[in-house]
């Protein structure tokens, strides 16, 4: 996966040997000739993906101003590039005679598979014509000494085989076609291009020609050539899932027209589809429709789909005809399953399900540490009607229990029902593939989205975060970059690289891992990936961003470690008041002493004063084991005052200690470690964190500290191990990060 973003220094080396050895002798004799070919005519045809630009001195000029070229060249084990940079510049840039063969030149590069474990490049320039040529070629030569240069021939056609006397492995092997520069590391591979060098496949297919006709005049284009990808992403990855499989299999080509800054990569395009029997196939007659998750889906995602369709009905009747076509006794046996189905079950699924799934489907991979678990998805589809929604689900799920065996069970947490059905083929027989890795699903009800998990514990961390507001839409740089694509998608692909890094390492090779692990920083800083599709007819409409943040691993390191430090304190619990002492109306207690006690009639559970049937003064709450938990203070019923909180111990340990004003926390919040260390110094105000919050390990070393505001995190954050040192840094904004 790293050489999609890394570049490798091959590819550097062979541009430095291309642009100062070989091209000039190339292009002196290229005045030899009156044929002109064309880039991409020489190209073989199972390239995986083709650069492009017409302009080489001009996109020399724009790349090498980035700050995305700056990360490349000060990375560890890049060093090198320092020195390549300068080179190219010189080249390119500052030496007159080379400006002049060189300058604007066409240029291509295409990336082929060579073998099931590696890769290699074809690099074309065309050099058209120079009349300084002569005069620069003998002091070019000059600089070719730590280079040994090798005459080789085939087919009667001069092959220079180019070696680096300090590292004999760094070989490249240049040849020219008429005024084509041509030059790769792999010989085999150059000589299948001197063997179909008349054939000129790229030009001649017809889906080529489609996407090259519709791209404008970026200075660089990038063709992607699908029928080749699983070939090289199988360089990299043990096994490709069956989704990946199927999306592959579904496109044809993609061309994009590549624009950048300082940290930003742009592209727009078109993508064709190949396959008719597929979801892409179903919605490009569909009209896109609104993607608005953001606020629901978590800031946790690494990566998810989303699926816009102006009208369900029609994407579904558009899916049934993709996936059917033309035979109509597959269509008809589809339709009597589901009419059988809904005759058992006694459901009518148009009503209870199809008439309130309103514009969205989403599917969403959580990140995770928990690499026993990478499969871990929700997958989310929005309501017309809530209302409606949780009508027909429950008259669904309460029909499969009484008409089959499967198990059903509903319970609350944290104000949310969590419903779980244990049945693994209904709404994959209705929906299909979107409920390939959710068969017996986890399900509840998010404002206006129904959200479905294979995990009921994914599905708990998915409404934790809501809950919190730890959410897409609190986040500023999301919002920023989400900004950039069309409000309405029939496909909106999004990846955040440093939280999808676990669940790559758990699908790559070992030698793909170790690549990873070692180009990490540099690949993580391409932070968030998004693609947009949307439908022109014939054809997907595609627009693609990737943001470059150099900080981005270490923001990511950060805000996992105050996630983590949030997860350890249990100030929520005693903000939420759910140790709190109530009773229903329709419970009348008399005044006085009130003791309640466990099962066993015996262990006292808690004990007060009731007064005008609400908690009055001192309350106690015990363990099941006898020990004290709790003392709170009751003022009408309100928590007011000193409360305290202990551990389930003997001799009794105090774990919280904090200060109430009639329900709300006010004042400092103190909370202890088992061994009676400080775990946190919090301090409140109007119910809501405020000011000053320190945070520290059981040695008693500061461990975090930040300011909160109005109940969110402020300003900058400081992160220490247990020498004392910092590891982490965050600064959070008016957005909650």
């Amino acid at each position: 996966m790293s050489k999609l973003f890394v570049m490798n220094k091959k590819i550097i080396i062979t541009l430095a040997l291309l642009l100062l050895i070989a091209g000039s002798y190339f292009g002196y004799k290229s005045l030899q000739s009156d044929i002109k070919r064309n880039l991409l005519s020489v190209l073989p045809e199972n390239a995986v993906y083709i650069l492009k630009t017409n302009e080489l001195t001009d996109a020399w000029k724009e790349v090498s101003k980035t700050n995305i070229w700056r990360h490349f060249i000060k990375t560890k084990g890049f060093e090198y590039l320092q020195s390549v940079d300068s080179l190219l510049n010189n080249t390119l840039l500052d030496n007159k005679a080379s400006k002049v063969i060189f300058n604007n030149r066409p240029t291509a590069m295409a990336a082929y598979v060579t073998s099931a474990t590696d890769y290699d490049f074809v690099y074309v320039v065309d050099l058209q014509q120079s009349e300084y040529i002569k005069k620069i070629l003998n002091r070019i030569l000059q600089l070719s000494g730590s280079h040994k240069v090798v005459k080789l021939s085939y087919n009667q056609i001069r092959i220079y085989k180019l070696i680096d006397k300090k590292d004999k492995e760094n070989t490249v092997y240049i040849t020219s076609l008429d005024n084509l520069l041509i030059a790769s590391f792999s010989y085999k591979l150059l000589k299948t291009v001197l063997d179909e060098k008349n054939k000129s496949h790229w030009l001649k297919r017809p889906d080529f020609q489609q996407v090259d006709d519709k791209l404008g005049n970026g200075l660089v284009q990038l063709y992607l050539n699908y029928k080749q990808l699983p070939n090289y992403l199988r360089i990299y990855f043990n096994s490709l899932s069956e989704e990946t499989k199927k999306i592959i299999q579904d496109l044809d080509m993609t061309g994009f027209d590549i624009t950048h800054d300082n940290e930003r990569i742009g592209m727009e395009g078109i993508t064709l589809i190949d396959s008719t029997q597929s979801y892409l196939n179903a919605i490009l007659d569909i009209k896109p429709g609104k993607i608005d998750s953001y606020d629901v889906i978590s800031n946790e995602t690494a990566m998810f789909t989303a699926i816009g369709f102006k009208d369900f009905d029609l994407f579904y009747q558009s899916l049934l005809n993709s996936y059917t076509g033309k035979n109509k006794s597959k269509r008809t046996s589809y339709r009597n399953n589901l009419k059988k189905l809904e005759k058992f079950l006694k459901i009518d699924l148009q009503t209870d399900l199809f008439d309130w799934i309103g514009q969205e489907i989403d599917l969403v991979k959580i990140h995770s540490n928990n690499r026993q678990r990478p499969a871990d998805l929700l997958l989310l589809i929005q309501a017309d009607n809530i209302t409606d929604a949780r009508k027909g689900l429950t008259h669904i799920t309460e029909q499969i229990r009484k008409r089959s065996p499967f198990k059903f069970k509903s319970y609350n947490y944290k104000n949310f029902t969590i419903n779980y059905l244990h049945q693994k083929t209904f709404f994959k027989t209705i929906l299909g593939d979107l409920f390939d890795k959710i068969e017996k699903p986890y399900y509840t009800f998010i404002e206006n989205y129904v959200v479905f998990s294979n995990s009921e514990q994914v599905l708990k961390n998915f409404i934790d975060d809501y809950v919190t507001g730890n959410t897409l839409s609190h986040y500023k740089d999301f919002m920023d970059f989400k900004d950039e694509f069309n409000n309405k998608s029939n496909v909106m692909i999004y990846f955040h690289m440093p939280k999808l890094y676990h669940i790559l390492q758990t699908s790559l090779t070992p030698k793909a891992r170790q690549s990873l692990e070692e180009k990490k920083d540099l690949l993580l800083s391409f932070s968030r990936i998004g693609l947009q599709l949307v439908s022109k007819g014939e054809y997907f409409e595609s627009h693609s961003i990737i943001d470059h943040d150099e900080e981005a691993l270490r923001k990511e390191q950060a805000e996992q470690l105050a996630k983590k430090v949030d997860k350890n304190i249990h100030n929520v619990y005693f903000e939420d008041l759910e140790f709190k002492i109530s009773f229903p109306d329709s419970l009348q207690i008399a005044d006085g002493k009130y003791k309640q006690f466990y099962d066993d009639g015996i262990t006292l559970k808690i004990e007060g004063q009731v007064k005008d049937n609400l908690p009055y003064g001192i309350w106690r709450t015990y363990y099941p084991s006898g020990n004290l938990k709790n003392v709170a203070n009751y003022d009408e019923g309100d928590v007011t005052g000193e409360f305290y909180q202990y551990f389930d111990k003997k001799p009794r340990q105090l774990m919280v200690q904090a200060n109430y004003d009639h329900d709300l926390l006010e004042g400092e919040y103190f909370e202890y470690w088992p061994n009676g260390a400080i775990k946190a110094k919090l301090h409140y105000k109007d119910g809501k964190l405020h000011g000053e919050s320190l945070y520290y390990f059981p040695t008693g070393q500061l461990k975090t500290k930040g300011k909160y505001r109005k109940g969110e995190k402020k300003g900058k954050w400081l992160f220490y191990n247990q020498k004392g040192e910092v590891i982490g840094k965050k600064r959070y904004s008016g957005f909650l990060f």
